[in-house]
């Protein structure tokens, strides 16, 4: 039998403890992705992230006033070299999530 001393076994749990620990702290913070490029205009920002929790192309409309979420409208234009499309007009308190693949994006975008 392996004779293991229990100084040495109470070091390796209390070890596994610690690790267990640090791990579950660095899982539960938050990964805030940083812009690419912001532009900034007379009462409004925008944010160009590379980075999305969805599987799927979309846009995200954030907006605030004063740190304060509040109900906007976003009206969504595709320009093609002959047209001007309509996406669509889009509503939504503090954020807005545009779907890129509707049938009418993916014709604008195969032209």
């Amino acid at each position: 039998m392996l004779s293991v001393s229990r100084t040495s076994l109470a070091v390796v749990i209390l070890a596994l403890a610690v690790f267990s620990v640090v791990v579950l702290a660095l899982v539960q913070t938050p990964v805030v992705p940083k812009p690419f490029m912001t532009l900034h205009g007379l009462g409004y920002e925008v944010d160009y992230y590379s980075v999305s929790a969805f599987n799927y192309p979309v846009i995200v409309f954030r907006g605030f006033m004063n740190g304060v979420p509040v109900f906007f409208t976003v009206s969504l234009f595709a320009i093609a070299p002959n047209h001007i499309y309509t996406v669509g007009y889009y509503s939504g308190y503090g954020s807005v999530v545009v779907n890129l693949t509707g049938s009418l994006v993916r014709y604008i975008a195969s032209r």
